[in-house]
């Protein structure tokens, strides 16, 4: 982090592409006093950041880890809170499972999770990365293309179990 930060400035920030307004946010630390913010300070500064922009300007947000589990789409800590479904929040990119998954809510907003390109990921997720389009027009939608490394003629299976059946992808 400070590596990052003496080079290139916070670990949080923001920037607009096209119509739509992005938010990078730092992993938070497994041990906190490691690091030089808290989640309360990072969702005070997107309060902030996202007050800025124009009521209904489509928004992007990256994380290394996911903060989306359910439809509420909701961040809390302390005595702020964020709810995204309210500030037409499109996706929320992560990669910390680097598994390939795609889940949209009920309410449109889907969250992305990605393997790592050079070696993959969980239950032998190949390798890959994602190609994102984000529209400009009315519809203000998302688009994922994921790219997987070329390998030819390759076969990967994988097995678990779940509610006590055997699942193979």
């Amino acid at each position: 982090e400070q590596y990052f930060e003496n080079r290139f400035g916070p670990v949080y920030y923001s920037f607009d592409m096209g119509n739509t307004h992005f938010i990078v946010t730092p992993m938070l630390p497994y041990k906190p006093a490691q690091a030089s913010y808290t989640l309360k300070q990072i969702l005070e500064w997107m309060q902030k950041d996202i007050g800025m922009q124009p009521a209904g300007k489509p928004l992007v947000i990256f994380n290394h880890s996911n903060w989306l589990w359910d439809e509420a789409c909701t961040v809390s800590a302390g005595d702020v809170s964020i709810d995204f479904s309210s500030h037409n929040l499109k996706a929320f990119i992560y990669g910390h499972y680097h598994d390939q998954s795609t889940t949209q809510f009920d309410n449109g907003i889907r969250v992305y999770s990605t393997s790592t390109a050079d070696k993959g990921g969980r239950h032998h997720c190949p390798s890959a990365s994602r190609e994102f389009s984000f529209d400009v027009g009315e519809e203000n939608g998302v688009r994922s293309e994921t790219i997987f490394t070329d390998i030819n003629n390759h076969l990967v299976s994988s097995a678990y179990r779940k509610n006590g059946k055997l699942k193979v992808v």
